[in-house]
């Protein structure tokens, strides 16, 4: 069963349906060759930070292929550098939800390195999403190697942890 939303921009979001093996070994395979899975945050490198797939291909077709079986939408043509360069076409999972489910599914059929990718990308969302959300430290220091234990680490007004010790240096 599939059917689709329109997203805030008018375009149509797809929503993956029960996928057969193939299906599935197809979308692991072109995403092993075509794809990048990472954590982005915005360009200033604050907040949260989102985990990610996406692919980018001149041919469209392959994505629509991934976005009917994995959901997510499709952006572009997107100009690609360009002088003969054909425009590009850029597919994306969609929420950090829809990405982890598609990670959970797909993670069996991914090659070693792929799945190293995957890896420090969902290493690298915990930690970031566990600073905000008050979950176990990431770290067991500091960038200046104070330790972070309950007595030394304060929450700030943006729910991110902050050292007490450096925060009494930088005051004097």
């Amino acid at each position: 069963m599939k059917f689709n939303t329109a997203s805030s921009d008018g375009s149509a979001t797809y929503m993956a349906h029960d996928l057969t093996v193939l299906e599935l070994v197809w979308c692991a395979g072109f995403l092993d060759g075509e794809g990048w899975f990472g954590f982005c945050t915005r360009k200033s490198g604050k907040g949260r930070g989102v985990i990610a797939i996406d692919a980018t291909q001149v041919r469209k077709e392959p994505l629509e292929r991934l976005q009917r079986c994995l959901g997510g939408r499709i952006d572009g043509p997107y100009s690609n550098g360009g002088g003969n360069r054909k425009p590009k076409y850029r597919w994306t999972a969609g929420s950090c939800d829809a990405t982890l489910q598609a990670i959970k599914r797909l993670l069996p059929w991914l090659s070693t390195p792929k799945r190293e990718q995957v890896a420090v990308a969902l290493h690298r969302w915990e930690s970031r999403r566990a600073a905000y959300i008050g979950g176990p430290l990431p770290q067991a220091t500091c960038r200046q190697g104070h330790a972070r234990t309950n007595d030394n680490v304060y929450i700030g007004k943006t729910g991110f942890r902050y050292c007490r010790s450096c925060r009494a240096t930088y005051m004097k």
